[in-house]
């Protein structure tokens, strides 16, 4: 019997797999003479495709980071903004993950907006902290109220703009048949 791993509609990769070792399993058993040749391999596209968004995206990352230590002109600021990078896609992928859905091209798109998000956010946010900390340096203020008010002011329009955004990817998750199966990963990405 050829045993081939479960079906999941999100995996591609992993039915390509289980089909290359059922085609090695019945080679071995056609008769002298005989060959099976696989003509077409999905799996070896998707492959392609993912390692270049991901390439794409690991690009993307450093000329972030980059950018940040050129123009924020503050190192500890930029690095506090660049940790946001591997956090944000972590934070994107774990309900991909509980959902069952693996990555491919729309969730990785999705993973790059989000994560786009997310260091506008922090940059907004960052950026607020430093200058009201160093305009309080001789007022002799506590840091932590400074912090917290800085944050205060910034922290409700950075939510408004995120919910704004997820409010125009959210009706995404509503659609049906083949887009929503196409966009819905993108949706929970974002």
């Amino acid at each position: 019997a050829i045993k081939v791993a479960p079906f999941n509609r999100y995996h591609t990769l992993a039915v390509a797999r289980g089909i290359r070792t059922a085609l090695d399993e019945l080679r071995r058993a056609l008769p002298e003479g005989m060959g099976l040749d696989l003509m077409y391999d999905q799996g070896e596209l998707v492959s392609r495709a993912l390692n270049g968004v991901t390439l794409a995206l690991l690009i993307g990352s450093v000329f972030v980071a980059l950018i940040l230590l050129t123009l924020l002109g503050h190192v500890r600021s930029a690095l506090v903004v660049i940790l946001t990078l591997p956090l944000a896609t972590l934070g994107a992928a774990l309900p991909l993950r509980i959902l069952g859905m693996g990555l491919n091209a729309m969730t990785l798109g999705g993973l790059a907006i989000s994560v786009g998000l997310l260091v506008d956010a922090s940059v907004i946010m960052v950026e607020n902290l430093v200058h009201r900390l160093e305009g309080a340096e001789g007022a002799g203020e506590e840091r932590r109220s400074v912090l917290t008010r800085a944050a205060a002011e910034v922290g409700v329009p950075i939510v408004t703009a995120v919910l704004v955004i997820l409010a125009v990817f959210i009706p995404l998750l509503a659609i049906g048949g083949i887009a929503g199966r196409l966009y819905a990963p993108l949706a929970v990405a974002v």
